[in-house]
């Protein structure tokens, strides 16, 4: 429930999401980011009400071999959030997702 309680927070202050990209790491991480809408229904976001999906745009997370779905929306200016199924979730500057060749 407090996952969920985050996830209404940030919906409900964010301003509208932009073009999507890809943020990798050092050990093969990476969260990718999609211009499309987010209509996962996985984890914590089957809680969220349908009023607010359209604050959120497509995304997935690859964390340690493992895939999850994932949404995002703009924090600010210079940072997106991602939230995944899981219920993790993070900043990410803008600087770091890269768009991708061919996208």
């Amino acid at each position: 429930m407090k996952t969920l309680s985050l996830v209404l927070s940030v919906a409900i202050f964010a301003s509208s999401a932009q073009a999507g990209g890809l943020m990798r790491d050092e050990r093969g991480n990476h969260v990718r980011t999609y211009d499309t809408p987010c209509t996962t229904k996985a984890g914590v976001f089957a809680e969220l009400p349908d009023v607010l999906r359209p604050k959120f745009k497509a995304a997935e997370v690859l964390w340690d071999g493992k895939k999850y779905d994932a949404c995002w929306t703009d924090l600010d200016p210079a940072n997106v959030y991602v939230i995944d199924e899981a219920g993790d979730a993070g900043a990410i500057p803008r600087v770091r997702l890269v768009p991708e060749v061919g996208a």
